[in-house]
């Protein structure tokens, strides 16, 4: 089995709210009721929701952050700082030799 590592930033401390109509347009088709159309749905901004796409509250547990920092965060949602300050991102031609 082969195992695939990688970091992604995610930066935002909160959840997008989208309505179902701009989420999915092709719902119009399936229904006109608008109180369904205009429903919200908040999507996960902060990369920790359990229920990814959906928000489920997570960004809450990280308010506490340091700005600018980079935290890793484990499965239970336990934050560790690893870096002070973006990493300056490597060059293409780095990525070659790695």
């Amino acid at each position: 089995m082969v195992v695939h590592t990688r970091i992604i930033l995610h930066e935002k401390m909160h959840s997008y709210k989208v309505k179902l109509r701009d989420l999915a347009p092709e719902l119009e088709r399936l229904t006109s009721d608008e109180r369904i159309l205009d429903m919200q749905v908040k999507l996960c901004g902060c990369g920790l929701s359990k229920r990814k796409p959906i928000c489920d509250e997570s960004h809450h547990m990280i308010q506490g952050e340091k700005p600018g920092a980079i935290y890793a965060y484990d499965s239970e949602l336990h934050g560790t700082q690893l870096w002070n300050e973006y990493p300056e991102p490597p060059k293409p031609k780095d990525l070659q030799n790695a």
